[in-house]
């Protein structure tokens, strides 16, 4: 198991997707007060961070994504398309892409259920809400 500050690890992602935010005109912000200590292999955690951030990128144009690392979790929100609550309840199925999505990014439908996977494997808690034009916020809640 590997303990790292994970605002270390949301700034390091956010820097390798800041050529996909830029070029879908996004604003990202990332709050990381403290840092967050998470109890989990790097590569996990970077996965997590990664895939959350990269989907909120994609599927938001000319908005803004912000990630929050803080008191044992991790939430990324953006201003996207957002998803009805159908598209919500099957978005980390795999394969899935929600019908507003299709045509703004390329990918398979796989980084959700990804991070649907590791967070189950690590006990951390996952939870998702999103309104269609408005966006969406995931969290991810790491065990205490």
């Amino acid at each position: 198991m590997y303990t790292r500050p994970g605002g270390y690890i949301g700034a390091e992602e956010a820097g390798r997707l800041a050529d996909l935010a830029e070029e879908r005109g996004n604003r990202l912000t990332i709050r990381e007060p403290d840092g967050l200590l998470v109890l989990a292999p790097e590569p996990a955690v970077r996965v997590v961070v990664g895939n959350l951030l990269r989907n909120a990128l994609a599927y938001t144009e000319s908005g803004e994504v912000e990630v929050g690392l803080k008191e044992g979790r991790l939430k990324v929100s953006d201003t996207g398309v957002g998803m009805s609550r159908q598209e919500l309840a099957r978005a980390f199925d795999p394969f899935y892409r929600g019908e507003a999505g299709r045509a703004m990014a390329q990918g398979h439908g796989l980084g959700l259920s990804i991070v649907r996977r590791l967070t189950a494997q690590y006990g951390w808690t996952l939870h998702a809400r999103s309104s269609p034009g408005h966006g969406t916020t995931v969290e991810v809640r790491f065990s205490e």
